[in-house]
């Protein structure tokens, strides 16, 4: 019985670890970062609505693919500046407004701060990273470093989202 238990320790190790490290499994959850960014569903605030899904943001009259999220800090070593739990979101244009065909494909960051939820209705303050019309950028690595409160991009969030 010895001998059968010292052979069976090494395959529930390989099962367990080395297996759904080559494969992607995570069946228990042990490799895997966040899951989902938080902020999935959709938003409305003084000036309309955003709907993100696992994969993709629609402002409306555009969308953007989520490349890379952050549930827990900002990008640019700027964590600490979040206010409440916060943020962020690099995106890549997908589809883009008529005034504004140029960012197509262009990368930019979605920041999101004080997300809580009181009463069972949801609120966050959000803003999507803007200096001028030729402020887009054609790496994510790129609007990661740039993107950031030192640089101008975010002088306003919209303040008091409510999740639908």
């Amino acid at each position: 019985m010895k001998k059968f238990l010292k052979k069976l320790i090494p395959v529930l190790l390989l099962v367990l670890f080395v297996v759904p490290a080559f494969t992607g499994c995570d069946f228990l959850g042990l490799l895997s970062g966040d899951p989902e960014i938080e902020i999935i569903g959709t938003w409305n605030d003084a000036f309309g609505s955003i709907t993100v899904s696992g994969s993709e943001i629609d402002f409306g009259s555009w969308k953007a693919d989520i490349v890379e999220f952050n549930n827990s800090g900002w990008n640019g070593d700027e964590t600490a500046l979040a206010e409440g739990d916060a943020g962020y979101a690099v995106l890549k244009y997908s589809e883009a407004p008529s005034w504004n065909p140029g960012i197509l494909d262009k990368y930019m960051i979605l920041r999101w701060k004080n997300l809580t939820t009181v009463s069972g209705e949801t609120t966050m303050d959000y803003a999507e990273g803007y200096l001028n019309a030729d402020s887009y950028f054609d790496t994510a690595s790129e609007a990661k470093s740039t993107v950031t409160n030192a640089g101008g991009y975010f002088m306003f969030f919209t303040s008091g989202a409510v999740k639908e």
